[in-house]
């Protein structure tokens, strides 16, 4: 029997295999992970160190003979070398140059033009001058020749700009075009296209700015998911990573443009999102967001807000006991009533067991918003669907139990009062020392609004 009767036989018993087969084989996993990881340029054949030094001392006694060629082919490398770096001497820049246009050739004139794109910084003269070299050499820069003619690279003025402007007429897919014009690899996460994706982000928000109120949110949406798809891997990290601010400047284009007023509320959990899965919730990672203007954190610790206290009014609606719902719809009102008249200014959820369950849940749809848990045996009555909604409104801070529990209130100056955002709480520091405790019955919604009133001045106008 041949071979391909062989086979033809396997295949037609496939079904009786006593092992099912993957639908993407291990060969075609290892490929795409090949083809994600970044291109790193090959070890050079020279000690970049000694090449260094003996462009410092070609600079010193003004002889620059003694560069071999194949030094003169990694020399540019060495330009972010030394402290400070030889690219900031503008004096080495400028003799480097002219040395460069008597002993070099083509192949380090195209490392010359690469390394000008990846540390590309308009506001460093090193940069500006070779940039002008570069176009006097245009016949030895190889692809960027025609690059430059298509998109000015080497006109440092304009380079960013006319980048910019030919990334966002490519809509459907920017990182894949930018590959296609010759930025892949490290070249991906270069100064020219992270300064390209800082005016693109700026665009946005000018976009976003310029939209009507009333513009549906899909609209935005698809203004948003084009500069997506450039600053991420997959929507999973974030790859624009060229400049320190590229990061900062993604989430204040998303932000910015709500300052003064509310997105519907589908883009605003759309954005949301995008934010969230990629830097994380500012309350337990601030320092993914150190860079974020105050007013886009402001926006979104607002919405963060709303999202905690929904997080907390999903899970009780979901345990309350139904003889308890028309209590339950009082408290509904209640708090909202504090944030919708802007009187709450943070919530934070502690959850049991069951609440941590639920929390973890939404998050796999997205809602990846933080919480916090009760400390394991801690204080009496460890019920796992009993969670606390914490707030902040005024000077005072806020902790109502979702069920068997009162609301308290602290003096945020007070050692006992309860500090938002710690990962972990002891049950009984949720409701021990407080200057205001209310149990949920009888009249209790106007004897809390008035303690908070007497205590901040906060009145909403409805909440019953």
């Amino acid at each position: 029997m041949t071979l391909l009767e062989e086979l033809n036989k396997l295949k037609s018993q496939w079904h009786r295999l006593p092992f099912s087969l993957p639908e993407i084989s291990l060969t075609e996993r290892l490929l795409a992970n090949i083809e994600t990881k970044p291109m790193l340029p090959p070890k050079p054949p020279v000690d970049l160190k000694a090449v260094h030094r003996k462009l410092v001392e070609a600079n010193s006694n003004g002889s620059w003979s003694t560069i071999e060629p194949v030094e003169w082919r990694y020399a540019s490398e060495c330009l972010v070398m030394g402290q400070p770096p030889l690219l900031h001497d503008d004096s080495f820049v400028s003799a480097y140059l002219a040395a460069m246009r008597s002993f070099t050739s083509g192949g380090a004139i195209r490392r010359l033009a690469r390394f000008y794109l990846v540390h590309f910084d308009r506001k460093v003269p090193g940069i500006n001058r070779i940039a002008s070299y570069l176009r006097e050499n245009l016949g030895d820069c190889g692809i960027w020749a025609a690059r430059h003619a298509q998109y000015q690279l080497f006109m440092p003025e304009r380079a960013p700009e006319s980048l910019s402007s030919a990334v966002q007429a490519q809509s459907d897919n920017p990182r894949r075009f930018l590959e296609s014009i010759g930025f892949s690899g490290n070249l991906a996460g270069s100064g020219l296209t992270a300064e390209a994706f800082l005016l693109s982000c700026r665009t946005l928000q000018r976009q976003i700015e310029n939209t009507d109120s009333g513009m549906d949110a899909l609209s935005i949406q698809n203004m948003i998911e084009p500069i997506w798809n450039w600053a991420t891997n997959d929507g999973k990290t974030f790859s624009c990573a060229g400049h320190r601010l590229a990061q900062a400047a993604f989430a204040d284009a998303l932000l910015l443009p709500w300052v003064n007023r509310a997105p519907p509320d589908d883009l605003q959990e759309f954005i949301s999102s995008k934010l969230l899965s990629l830097f994380k919730d500012p309350r337990m990672r601030p320092s993914t967001w150190v860079s974020v203007q105050p007013e886009a954190k402001r926006v979104f610790f607002r919405w963060l807000t709303k999202a905690s206290l929904e997080q907390f009014l999903g899970f009780v609606d979901i345990i309350v006991d139904p003889k308890h719902k028309a209590m339950w719809e009082a408290r509904r009102r209640f708090w909202r009533a504090y944030h919708d008249q802007h009187f709450m200014q943070e919530a934070w959820v502690v959850f049991g067991n069951k609440g941590a369950w639920f929390a973890a849940k939404t998050a796999n749809r997205g809602h990846s918003i933080g919480f916090s848990t009760f400390q394991s045996g801690s204080g009496s009555g460890s019920d796992p669907t009993q969670c606390v909604l914490i707030m902040r409104i005024g000077s005072l801070v806020v902790a109502d139990w979702s069920h068997n529990g009162a609301c308290h209130i602290w003096h945020e100056s007070r050692p006992m009062a309860p500090k938002l955002y710690d990962p972990t709480y002891g049950r009984d520091a949720l409701r021990s020392g407080s200057d205001f405790r209310q149990t949920h019955q009888g009249n209790w919604q106007r004897e809390i609004a008035n303690y908070i009133r007497a205590e901040t001045n906060a009145r909403p106008t409805r909440y019953l």
